[in-house]
């Protein structure tokens, strides 16, 4: 099922609130860029000592990661 906005927007005040796992991972997402609002993606992921990005694209979300990883492309 598709999350609703709202759902991500409750994960980010969770993250900002403290609630930041040791590693966090993003697939091929952009939630630094997707989610707008206070507080921001960008800011939330502070509170995760790793940050790990996976993309065929750089975006901002991978690029506030400490590890980019290159996500494979069907072409």
């Amino acid at each position: 099922p598709a999350t609703s906005f709202a759902d991500w927007r409750s994960y980010t005040t969770g993250l900002a609130a403290g609630s930041a796992p040791d590693v966090m991972f993003v697939y091929d997402a952009d939630p630094a860029f997707g989610i707008s609002g206070t507080p921001t993606f960008t800011d939330a992921l502070a509170g995760s000592p790793s940050v790990v990005g996976m993309s065929t694209f750089m975006n901002e979300t991978v690029g506030i990661a400490d590890l980019i990883l290159p996500a494979t492309h069907p072409f």
